[in-house]
C-alpha cells in the first residue's frame, strides 16, 4: 500500500485537521500491506488490480472507529476486504471535541499476481 495522496483525504466534519488524520491511517499502513501480502499468498494464482480502494471509517469523539466499509462491493466480502476494514476499526485516531465523522481514505493496492 502506497500513502494516500495529497488532498485525498476528506471528512464530514473539519474537527480533525488532516495531519492527525494522515498520522493515524499512516500508523495502521503495515496492517494494510498484510493484508495484501496475506491475500497473495493465500490464493497464489489470484491477481487484484492495480486499483484505489476507498475506505469508509466512522471515527467518534474519543478517536476510535466504529464504522469500517470499504465503498467497492466487489472486494468488501473477499478475504482481503475483510482483513482491510479490521485493520481499519483497530486504525486509533486522536480525540477530538464534537460529533463522530466519517474519514474516506484511499488504498491504493499494487498488483498482486
Amino acid at each position: 500500500m502506497t500513502p494516500p495522496a495529497a488532498g485525498a483525504l476528506s471528512t464530514t466534519r473539519g474537527r480533525l485537521g488532516e495531519p492527525a488524520i494522515r498520522g493515524a491511517l499512516a500508523s495502521s499502513s503495515s496492517a494494510f500491506s498484510a493484508c495484501i501480502a496475506r491475500a497473495a499468498k493465500e490464493d497464489p494464482a489470484g491477481h487484484y488490480e492495480r486499483r484505489t480502494l476507498i475506505l469508509q471509517l466512522v471515527v467518534g469523539p474519543s478517536g476510535r472507529v466504529s464504522r469500517s466499509t470499504l465503498e467497492d462491493r466487489r472486494y468488501a466480502n473477499t478475504e482481503l476486504g475483510r482483513c482491510l476494514t479490521a485493520a481499519g476499526r483497530r486504525t486509533v485516531f486522536p480525540s477530538f471535541q464534537g460529533e463522530a465523522l466519517v474519514v474516506e481514505a484511499p488504498l491504493k493496492l499494487t498488483a498482486i499476481q
